[in-house]
């Protein structure tokens, strides 16, 4: 069973999981703000104004992403190539950043473009050739790498990639080759060494070069976890459990959200028959990573030795469901949506029965307007769960609110006020809809309602105030419109409505105040249209115009 087993998928899974670190992971360009302000070579009729402003959001663009906050780095990158499309460094940073959202084509065509921007940079080269390789386009990457180094014959970083294309042919002794020269330009990079280790133990059998590798790449940087991680697995390859166990929990304190190292440690408790440790580990390895490629065939090999019972399996589907549209729902409340949307969209494919992702999925289209979309997640919500939430048809009435289906949203907000009776901006959108069509009581009604739940609801008060004149109850219009002017003082049109209301009242003399107030406040807000209007009343000799009223 464990005994038996064969480290050489876990050499292959961790250089594999790390190569794109490696890639993606390195310094982001750059701009220098000077010389894109003094630079003419791609100015082309770009002012220095945007020059400068490309270089700032490029730059902003880059720190954006060091936070791994990919989707503002590339709206930040977008923004940069829209201000100056010469700004190769923009498509290079984009290209990064798309690579690591796994955008594949779009990542291509940044480098492209950056290729022919600059076709002397050679890491445009190195970006491509990795991007290539992950596409099993081997040829294609080797070629890259090769314009590369052939561009730059010192830089340590191309053979380094290059080396991990080989790896990924399973080309391992021109892989060896390869970080061989990565080590002889730059003899200080602990990751040549981990790269070099490796290969050394798990594909040349030379263990004593592989130890003396890890030795020197943990000495360069003792705080990798990435180091000490790889170290404790060539340990436990050695089978020498302490110093495995010592090497493993120093990469856990360095890096305890990283699965792969309680998967490494938990295989050394297993390796040990220390169950329940193992258990425990390989659970948060599986917590951490649901799509571990080699968590749950550990779990089973443990169930097959009756250690552990069916319950301590993997995390279930709905399991990791509910994680997933934890982390999406919190990214959300960050504004990182296309985090929020990757996560939610993991979240429906592992269960497709919960109305609740379906919901915070709706939510986040319906922040980004794309209204079907948010449509067809609402439906899919009630469907599963007619009762899930008040808030699911309010958001759906509003839908359709925007699409002038108007029955359709009363309808919908006749069923969110079923579920929660005291939902105050339902009584207020089913109240301006009920004004549109012209249904003055219900309007009112509803309005007065919403006024009872929210007594600051400044337009709730304006609005019942307009449907109150327009069945002529001017002593309940003046009183409403009293009411919101008590609280807005400064709403123009609701001094112009109440003049209206005051005209019909008889009070023509309080109407000409208001009437006054209006064009006051219209004429500092520089409402020219209604600022004409009123003057155009002030000036008529009698109130011919009492039952006009501003909207």
């Amino acid at each position: 069973m464990l005994k038996k087993l064969s480290f050489k998928l876990i050499f292959i899974t961790l250089i594999l999981s790390y190569f794109p670190k490696i890639v993606v992971g390195q310094s982001p360009q750059i701009n220098n703000l000077e010389q894109s302000q003094q630079s003419n070579k791609y100015r082309e009729g770009i002012s220095e104004s945007d020059l400068l402003d490309a270089a700032i959001y490029s730059n902003l663009g880059v720190v954006r992403q060091s936070k791994e906050q990919l989707g503002q780095a590339l709206a930040d990158f977008n923004r940069a190539i829209e201000l100056n499309p010469k700004l190769a460094e923009a498509y290079i940073n984009r290209g990064l950043v798309q690579a690591r959202l796994e955008q594949w084509q779009q990542a291509f065509e940044d480098f492209d473009r950056a290729i022919a921007l600059k076709p002397e940079y050679s890491k445009s080269y190195i970006y491509r050739g990795y991007i290539y390789a992950l596409q099993n386009e081997f040829n294609l990457a080797l070629a890259d790498l090769e314009q590369a180094i052939e561009l730059d014959r010192q830089n340590s970083h191309a053979y380094h990639v290059q080396s991990g294309i080989y790896i990924l042919k399973q080309d391992w002794a021109k892989a060896l080759e390869s970080i061989n020269q990565a080590i002889k330009i730059e003899s200080d990079d602990p990751q040549n060494y981990i790269v070099r280790g490796l290969l050394y133990s798990d594909r040349f059998n030379k263990p004593n070069q592989a130890k003396a590798d890890f030795n020197q790449a943990i000495s360069l940087d003792p705080d990798s976890s990435y180091a000490n991680l790889v170290r404790g697995i060539f340990y436990t390859q050695q089978e020498d459990w302490e110093l495995a166990l010592k090497d493993l929990n120093r990469a856990v304190r360095l890096d305890s959200a990283n699965p792969q190292v309680y998967f490494s440690r938990g295989n050394v408790y297993a390796l040990q028959q220390q169950w329940d440790k193992a258990e425990e580990d390989y659970e948060l390895a599986a917590r951490l990573n649901p799509d571990h490629p080699l968590v749950e065939a550990r779990l089973e090999e443990l169930e097959q030795q009756e250690l552990i019972d069916n319950n301590a399996r993997k995390l279930s589907d709905l399991q990791r469901s509910y994680e997933y549209n934890t982390r999406g729902f919190t990214h959300a409340l960050k504004q990182e949506y296309d985090q929020a949307l990757a996560d939610l969209n993991r979240a429906i494919a592992l269960n497709q029965e919960d109305a609740a992702i379906y919901y915070n999925r709706a939510n986040i289209y319906l922040e980004q307007s794309q209204h079907q979309l948010a449509l067809e997640d609402y439906n899919r919500a009630i469907e599963l769960e007619p009762q899930f939430s008040a808030k699911t048809y309010f958001n759906r009435a509003g839908i359709y609110n925007i699409r002038n289906q108007w029955d359709k949203a009363i309808a919908d907000y006749n069923q969110a006020l079923k579920l929660d009776s005291n939902y105050a901006l339902t009584y207020y959108h089913r109240g301006i809809i009920r004004l549109k069509q012209k249904q003055w009581l219900k309007a009112v009604a509803d309005l007065e309602q919403t006024i009872e739940l929210q007594p600051d609801n400044v337009q709730a008060y304006f609005n019942s105030g307009f449907g109150y004149m327009k069945l002529r109850q001017w002593s309940d219009a003046k009183n409403m419109y009293d009411q919101g002017l008590a609280l807005a003082p400064d709403d123009g049109k609701a001094y112009f409505n109440r003049a209206i209301v005051l005209a019909n009242l008889g009070d023509l003399a309080q109407s000409n105040a208001d009437l006054l107030k209006a064009q006051s406040i219209f004429q500092v807000t520089g409402d020219q249209t209604n600022y004409q209007l009123v003057k155009k009343y002030l000036m008529r000799q009698k109130p011919q115009w009492i039952e006009r009223s501003i909207k």
